[in-house]
């Protein structure tokens, strides 16, 4: 938490490109096994990989402040304080039974470069 702080760095709000602009989310997602398939209900179950990255200007700091460090690595648990997309799919097709919709394992790498 300390290094948000230095910077004065608020998770609630959305970053701006540097042209004042929203951020661009990159998404990606690779589908890397498909576990079952039914014809008949249109059911299927996936393991995949899906991954976020932006830039977020706000999170500049000075190298002198941090050790001439280049890039810092922050723990998961800063996750919560950091802002992040509510990336939403328009033209998803909603499920039948969203409970049993799940990320079993979730796995968060936070990067801050200079």
């Amino acid at each position: 938490m300390g290094f948000l702080r230095k910077i004065k760095y608020d998770h609630r709000q959305c970053p701006d490109d540097d042209n004042g602009g929203p951020v661009s989310v990159n998404v990606s997602i690779v589908v890397s096994n498909v576990r079952s398939v039914s014809e008949v209900t249109m059911d299927y179950s996936i393991e995949m990989f899906y991954r976020e990255a932006w830039l977020d200007p706000r999170l500049k700091y000075s190298k002198a402040k941090f050790k001439n460090k280049t890039e810092i690595s922050l723990h998961e648990s800063y996750s919560n304080f950091l802002w992040h997309p509510d990336t939403f799919v328009p033209n998803a097709i909603a499920s039948k039974n969203p409970r049993k919709q799940s990320i079993t394992h979730r796995s968060l790498l936070r990067f801050v470069y200079h």
